[in-house]
């Protein structure tokens, strides 16, 4: 998407503000890492620095311990794609839904949820939401329905993966 340019201006610090309206596009938060390339001796170019999908190998074992564990369904996603999961009905790594999105950019993000499916024609259905916060939210970990564990003690081991990955931010 081409927009058009803005000009600003370095302060003496050498710091330079992106307009709010870009930010926002870029779904880009105070405290997000940015990856900044040069590009010759006249060109800088800026990109989302992905975090979560550099800790997507340990994610997936964190998965795989919970599902063996509480065979309940479990994902984690960053605030674009769905990185891992088992025990839902996906392929791959599907780009989050509208509705996980929305749960993502909510402030504060609720930890407890109405069921909904994770994507269009998804089984078992989403039933609790839990945030990963870096400097602001990096993604979510989002349980699934049909564990014989009560509701309180997944949601619990939710928290406490949630903080493990973020020990790893």
């Amino acid at each position: 998407m081409e927009t058009p340019g803005t000009v600003r201006r370095l302060d003496d610090m050498g710091r330079l503000v992106i307009p709010k309206p870009m930010r926002k596009i870029l779904r880009w938060h105070g405290g997000d890492p940015i990856l900044l390339t040069l590009r010759g001796r006249d060109s800088l170019l800026l990109h989302s620095y992905p975090l979560m999908q550099a800790l997507r190998p340990l994610a997936a074992d964190y998965a795989d311990a919970f599902y063996t564990t509480y065979q309940a369904p479990v994902a984690i996603c960053d605030r674009e794609l769905v990185l891992v999961h088992r025990g839902f009905g996906l392929a791959g790594q599907p780009p989050i839904s509208d509705r996980v999105r929305a749960l993502l950019e909510s402030d504060p993000p609720p930890e407890e949820v109405v069921s909904f499916p994770l994507q269009e024609g998804c089984n078992p259905s989403v039933i609790v939401f839990l945030p990963i916060r870096g400097h602001s939210i990096a993604g979510g970990i989002l349980l699934g329905a049909g564990s014989t564990y009560p509701k309180e003690t997944l949601m619990e081991a939710g928290r406490l993966l949630a903080r493990m990955i973020e020990a790893q931010l």
